[in-house]
């Protein structure tokens, strides 16, 4: 992310009255939105998919299925539960900035965390001849958790003063789904399924850019809150040797709403006014649409290989703000039109179409242990586009991952190691000067997930599900 990109621009804006007819308010809309977006690939989550790629839709044969193919819950026959976790280490650097009068020191950050990311208690109903598959789950599907303390050396091309303009960024928050999914056989090798999910998110943004050699700083606070209802269905074809899945996100009308307010002192150590934002939108969320293939060439290996679309481009807001100065009128400013990624009417943002493929060889097969090993690779564009340079950054890399299944336990453990590369450009306000700067961004993320699956059976299933369901 370009996290301090655009900060000082909007100070200056607020502070000169040469260029008034300006509204600091849109670059502030701008350096937000480039500071909270971070990795945007909305997916399914559990060990064995990830150790596969992320390529899952076409097997979807434990309790996670109801956040990839919700058809393949009519593959479990025993009730379970499910816990997965994730950790995260993610190394973000800018190397070789120029601009026509200024050079500029590379600068790097680290941040880490751990969440749990998806729970589920599954449980199979037999009506006549078939088996119906109710699951409920909670799935962390976009985490906003991250800290980011940079500081950026300038010094003018050829010598002169060095002076370091420190940015420091905190996000908390997430956007979670709570699902409730059913699948069912329509013949043995037709499975169907369907899940109703409610989306509810918070974050808040907090952000500080200050120098050196002077007291002028920016903060930026902001609160976001995010809800809809939506659907997923699924279709799932398998046989001996090949499974086809097909899964559909829908998207639907979500509401946003945000509330900001700024502080800020020039280097004169003046106070400068910012006005506060408060609104409520309506953002058009977009709707997935994924398939995959699964195919298994010997009772030991398979194969797998997806395909999944979003529409990011239709990620568009309609409303308005109210915006107001602690002296001035309020201001009703319309949003209609502007993309959720950077807040433009004439947005860049793009549809993106990620592509996972993995395989599996069960390593030991016994009677009552089986250990699976995996791998995979994964290309997952996301939708952030630099204002400047055009380019998009594209998440790629690989995923290893190893099982146990010891009778009702079962223990998936996977890595993921993605990375991008792309050229991004800055803008800092130095001396009174804007300086625009084009170089090298380089990020890296390393996952851990860890899924625990528990299956019961006999009067301890009879009993788990009396005391879920009865209360006995």
């Amino acid at each position: 992310m370009r996290a301090h990109r655009l900060a000082p621009l909007a100070l200056a804006l607020a502070a000169s009255t040469a260029q008034a007819q300006s509204s600091p308010t849109n670059f502030l809309f701008a350096t937000i939105a480039e500071q909270s977006r971070t990795a945007f690939t909305i997916q399914g989550t559990g060990s064995r998919a990830v150790g596969l790629g992320g390529s899952f839709l076409a097997l979807a044969d434990d309790a996670t299925a109801v956040s990839f193919n919700p058809a393949g819950l009519a593959q479990l026959l025993a009730p379970e539960f499910s816990l997965v976790t994730e950790s995260l280490q993610r190394e973000q650097s800018f190397k070789g900035f120029k601009s026509g009068v200024e050079e500029f020191g590379d600068t790097s950050n680290r941040d880490n965390r751990f969440a749990p990311l998806f729970f589920s208690a599954t449980v199979p109903f037999r009506t006549g001849s078939r088996t119906l598959v109710v699951t409920f789950a909670y799935q962390r599907v976009v985490d906003f958790n991250f800290d980011s303390d940079r500081n950026l050396d300038v010094r003018a091309t050829g010598g002169g003063a060095l002076r370091r303009v420190s940015n420091s960024v905190t996000q908390d928050g997430a956007i979670n789904v709570w699902s409730l999914g059913v699948g069912t056989e329509l013949t043995p090798r037709l499975l169907v399924g369907a899940s109703i999910n409610l989306w509810r998110g918070e974050w808040d943004l907090t952000s500080r850019q200050s120098y050196s050699d002077s007291t002028a700083f920016l903060d930026i606070l902001q609160n976001n809150q995010f809800r809809g209802v939506n659907v997923n269905a699924g279709v799932l074809w398998r046989s001996d040797r090949l499974n086809v899945g097909l899964a559909y996100r829908s998207g639907f009308r979500a509401e946003y709403r945000l509330e900001g307010t700024f502080a800020a002192v020039d280097d004169q150590g003046r106070p400068v006014v910012f006005p506060a934002q408060k609104g409520q939108l309506d953002l058009a969320w977009p709707d997935t649409i994924g398939a995959g293939l699964a195919w298994k060439p010997h009772d030991r290996l398979t194969l797998t290989a997806d395909s999944v679309r979003t529409r990011w481009s239709s990620a568009v807001l309609r409303g308005s703000f109210v915006s107001q100065d602690a002296s001035g009128p309020v201001q009703d400013l319309s949003l209609d039109g502007a993309n959720f990624f950077d807040y433009l009417k004439s947005s860049k943002t793009p549809d993106t179409k990620d592509l996972r493929g993995g395989v599996e060889w069960i390593a030991f097969l016994g009677d009552s242990l089986i250990i699976p090993l995996r791998a995979g690779y994964f290309r997952e564009p996301q939708p952030i586009v630099d204002r400047r340079t055009g380019q998009q950054r594209v998440l790629k890399g690989y995923t290893l991952g190893v099982g146990l299944k010891f009778k009702a336990l079962t223990l998936d453990l996977a890595f993921k190691d993605a990375r991008a590369e792309n050229d991004v450009s800055k803008i800092l306000l130095l001396n009174g000067s804007f300086l625009e700067a084009t170089g090298r961004e380089e990020l890296r993320e390393k996952r851990v997930y860890l899924t625990a699956i528990l299956q019961l059976k006999g009067d301890r299933a009879k009993k788990a599900i009396d005391w879920l369901f009865v209360g006995k």
